[in-house]
């Protein structure tokens, strides 16, 4: 039996290794030197990924709204939204409990501004 050895490619910005050349070389366009190589024409987004772009093109500009709740027909652009929807409006799935009310929020981002807004609590940040 033989093995096959492969080589490894060290960046030498962090030391993150690489089995193949070009994926060392996307590496630092996108990592070390932030090389956005996708343009919207439409705005002033940017990505390193063609995909990414067109995601953005799609959701934004295009406001394509794939992904449907089955329950009551709401249409979201990413499916992430779609699990949030579903778990905190039919579920009634809620992950953060306010310290000060107990108020039940579905995300953190505004278990935050309630704090901030109801409780007065990271104004001076």
């Amino acid at each position: 039996m033989t093995s096959k050895i492969q080589k490894k490619i060290v960046c030498d910005f962090c030391d993150k290794t690489f089995t193949r050349k070009d994926n060392l070389l996307r590496h630092i366009r996108t990592v070390h030197e932030k090389k956005q190589e996708y343009e919207c024409s439409h705005c002033s987004f940017s990505s390193y990924r063609k995909d990414k772009l067109d995601s953005h093109f799609r959701e934004v500009h295009r406001k394509i709204r794939d992904y449907v709740c089955n329950i009551c027909d709401m249409r979201f652009t990413q499916s992430g939204a779609l699990q949030r929807h579903i778990k905190a409006i039919h579920n009634r799935k809620y992950d953060y409990l306010c310290p000060q009310c107990n108020k039940e929020f579905s995300r953190k981002d505004h278990l935050k501004r309630h704090i901030r807004l109801v409780h007065k609590e990271g104004l001076d940040d």
